[in-house]
């Protein structure tokens, strides 16, 4: 193990990590035992599903709840579970039961995986990680549990709540249900509990963290928690472009036959279900109209806030080229947020993550057009961004994928996990560091 260590980079190390959980899900996966039919399900389909299980992303070539055996389907949320933690936390958290400690390389992997605090206080987190993440999933799969009660017994219920919170708060949008969540669409209890699942996962652990702290010490009367900067950029653009988002899409897709109260809870559902990256739907996207594709498709390349389960660019991403674009335009030498100025390294790691994004996105809708010739472009972009923002919504494109197709979907669907950059950092292995700098030289931009 310390060879590898000495060997491959921390990101190279979580990307191999990744590639190996999802072939061992893929293999698990072929055996008949997981197939409802019987038969050994083809290895690059097993391969698609459980990649899209462990990105927690969602986009299916098969439907899990009929393709697959309970053993499937539980092989299918196990990945999910760990690929929405990210392994590593696993991983440490049983060391950290066993009474172990952290190593150099293993601090840089978790930091590498999601948002962390600093080492020293890595032991902590991750056990506030895994404490949150049972309540929520708890919490959740009791109250689907008892909503499903009426339709199903109790045994069906349990498990179809269980199911469901899980992939909620991973926020990977896979269901059990042929049709989505088309025939909950109307009720609002539904809608409210599993959008309120999937924004506790979203929103990112150290987010859920900050604003615990702030209640309580208001409970008690003490001074008034100050939230971070990351804090309250994250809950400021993600609050935004929700607002936004359904908003417009409440006005482009109204229908006077249609109540308003339902179109609006359709619309503000598929808003969360984007912006979250948590992929469930409510509506057949292939009857919305191209407008409302688009925005959706701007929503899941940005995506939930960075340090939780969600995926996209990240919204405090987005936030920062905002903000970069804000101070560009009134001429400040630095960038500032909330009476903080944000760091350089931050700038530019945030311009660099949208660029390869954008790059990456671009490729894979190139590569597509060669490999589905027939699909509408549209579909296509569709397609690919809900792959990079590991959201799994799709207008039906995912089933009809041929094989070349699927495998650049695959690949969309990894880099979107371990992220655009991330895979860069990997492609170039260790960084290095050069003792000189060369003289300055203008470039003309603009």
């Amino acid at each position: 193990m310390r060879s590898l260590a000495r060997r491959f980079s921390p990101i190279q190390l979580l990307v191999i990590g990744f590639v190996l959980l999802s072939l061992v899900g893929a293999l698990l996966l072929m055996l008949p035992m997981a197939n409802s039919n019987g038969f050994s399900q083809p290895f690059l389909d097993a391969l698609f599903m459980s990649v899209s299980a462990v990105s927690t992303t969602g986009l299916a070539v098969v439907h899990v709840g009929g393709a697959y055996t309970l053993f499937g389907q539980v092989v299918i949320l196990a990945l999910v579970q760990i690929g929405g933690l990210g392994y590593m936390t696993l991983i440490l958290f049983v060391i950290y039961m066993a009474g172990g400690n952290i190593s150099y390389q293993g601090g840089h992997l978790m930091t590498e995986s999601m948002v962390v605090p600093s080492r020293g206080e890595m032991r902590a987190f991750v056990r506030r990680i895994i404490k949150v993440t049972l309540l929520v999933e708890g919490v959740g799969a009791l109250a689907l549990a008892l909503y499903w009660l009426p339709s199903y017994g109790w045994l069906e219920a349990a498990y179809l709540g269980l199911f469901h919170a899980i992939s909620a708060f991973c926020t990977a949008g896979i269901m059990l249900f042929a049709d989505g969540f088309v025939a909950f669409q109307s009720d609002w209890l539904f809608n409210a509990l599993v959008n309120g699942i999937a924004i506790a996962g979203a929103v990112g652990f150290f987010v859920l963290s900050d604003v615990v702290n702030a209640g309580r010490r208001l409970l008690r009367h003490y001074a008034v928690h100050r939230l971070t900067t990351h804090s309250k950029l994250a809950l400021l653009v993600s609050t935004g472009l929700v607002v936004g988002g359904t908003a417009v899409l409440f006005w482009l897709n109204y229908t006077p036959t249609i109540s308003w109260p339902t179109q609006f809870l359709t619309a503000s559902f598929q808003v969360l279900a984007a912006s979250s990256t948590t992929g469930f739907n409510t509506v057949d996207l292939a009857s919305w109209r191209q407008t409302s594709l688009l925005i959706l498709i701007v929503l899941m390349f940005i995506g939930a806030p960075a340090g939780g389960t969600g995926g996209g660019i990240k919204s405090t991403t987005f936030g920062v080229i905002l903000l970069i674009l804000w101070s560009v335009l009134r001429h400040n030498r630095d960038v500032n947020a909330f009476g903080r100025r944000i760091p350089r390294d931050t700038l530019v790691k945030g311009v660099a993550v949208a660029m390869t994004a954008v790059i990456w996105l671009t490729l894979s809708c190139i590569i597509l057009t060669l490999t589905e010739p027939t699909a509408l472009f549209l579909d296509i972009l569709f397609e690919a961004a809900s792959a990079l923002g590991t959201v799994g919504l799709s207008t039906g494109l995912t089933p009809e994928l041929s094989s070349g197709g699927k495998v650049v979907v695959i690949l969309t669907m990894l880099v979107g996990r371990v992220g655009p950059l991330g895979v860069m950092f990997s492609l170039f292995g260790r960084p290095s560091t050069t003792a000189y700098r060369y003289p300055q030289e203008e470039v003309f931009v603009g």
